[in-house]
């Protein structure tokens, strides 16, 4: 499973090759996205998927996100990483294929260490390829086409990150080093501290966010390389977070997406880890909360729904209305904690509770 946020949206990609494309009130698109399960996901002036499937997709955006170009080799090999910067990607797959597409082109396939080696991650630098095989990460300097340096740990390695003038890179060793870039004979630091392996890495400029096989989230500063603090966000193995100016995207094994609010200005005081929502797999109350917001009015259900159907969005959806909605936001209007207030005498007309006028739903599409 895979995630990733620009601020704006927060686009999950699941097993069964789903994408789902959260706003800031809930879910405005969930389509089929690739056969097999998607692996990772990048947002750039596009959006870029790769697969199980063997392909790595590029997908315009935000606008509708209808597929532009398909890549793939011709074995149809799982491609497990990739990466992009400016009109080239690289990417990696599980039969130690590293290959580069230009212009939405393939132009080169090599291979970097044994055939049985997958490739785990790559990274594009204006003057590297990084790519990792086994417990070893290759330093290839793409301008010279010579092999810089062999970096090492002594686990699978999971993650590879370039964040400033830092290589960041984590591994099923338990360790995240962290390398003065150009400077290659030993990490700058060696961070410690999750009990099991490390699954992920992002950073946003002095903050460090990993997230591990031990179920917890923990976050470091880049000025002191200190844990500054540690979030038992999950049941089972977070295996994908992201970082942005605002938030803290993870996904799990346990089946759950969580956000977590994220001001790095007043970490070190008082960091804010509020779960703004856990998801849940009911999309239609979230359209129903953006569209009262957006009215703050008494609105029938029917009257919701038609105006959830006119969104452009949701036309990769096909849902009965009639027997979930009215319900959906029956039981989101019971206790203390209520979204909508029915008006009195009409079970079936709506209002956003004034409390939630600012309040943030999400949904899951797990």
């Amino acid at each position: 499973m895979s995630v990733q946020t620009d601020g704006q949206f927060i686009i999950c990609g699941n097993l069964e090759g789903k994408m789902t494309v959260f706003d800031q009130y809930g879910c405005i698109l969930d389509m089929q996205a690739h056969q097999r399960c998607i692996c990772q996901i990048k947002i750039e002036d596009r959006v870029y998927t790769c697969s199980w499937d063997g392909s790595v997709k590029i997908w315009s955006y935000p606008e509708q996100m209808d597929l532009l170009c398909t890549l793939s080799l011709e074995n149809n090999s799982p491609v497990l990483c990739f990466d992009v910067q400016e009109n080239k990607i690289i990417a990696g797959t599980s039969d130690g294929d590293v290959w580069i597409a230009v212009d939405d082109q393939i132009t080169s396939v090599f291979r970097v260490g044994a055939p049985t080696l997958l490739i785990g991650c790559v990274v594009l630098h204006p003057d590297y390829y990084f790519v990792s095989a086994g417990e070893e990460i290759v330093v290839y300097d793409h301008q010279e086409q010579e092999l810089v340096r062999l970096l090492k740990h002594t686990g699978l390695v999971t993650s590879i990150l370039v964040h400033q003038d830092l290589l960041i890179t984590s591994a099923e060793d338990m360790q995240i080093h962290c390398w003065k870039m150009n400077k290659w004979n030993e990490p700058l630091k060696i961070l410690t501290g999750h009990t099991e392996g490390v699954r992920c890495l992002s950073a946003y400029k002095d903050r460090l966010v990993s997230g591990s096989y031990d179920a917890s989230l923990r976050i470091w500063s880049l000025d002191d390389f200190q844990c500054k603090m540690i979030l038992n966000a999950h049941q089972e193995e977070v295996n994908c977070v992201t970082l942005s100016k605002y938030m803290i995207v993870s996904c799990s094994d346990d089946e759950m997406t969580k956000v977590f609010d994220f001001y790095p200005q007043t970490m070190d005081q008082q960091c804010s880890k509020k779960l703004l929502r856990m998801m849940d797999k009911q999309t239609y109350v979230g359209q129903a909360l953006r569209v009262l917001k957006e009215t703050r009015e008494y609105l029938t259900s029917k009257a919701i729904w038609i105006r959830i159907e006119q969104r452009s969005m949701m036309k990769h959806r096909t849902p009965d209305p009639e027997r979930t909605l009215a319900g959906m936001l029956w039981q989101y209007s019971k206790g203390k904690d209520a979204v909508f207030i029915l008006r009195k005498g009409d079970p079936d007309t709506f209002q956003i509770h004034p409390k939630h006028l600012s309040a943030v739903i999400f949904h899951s599409p797990l």
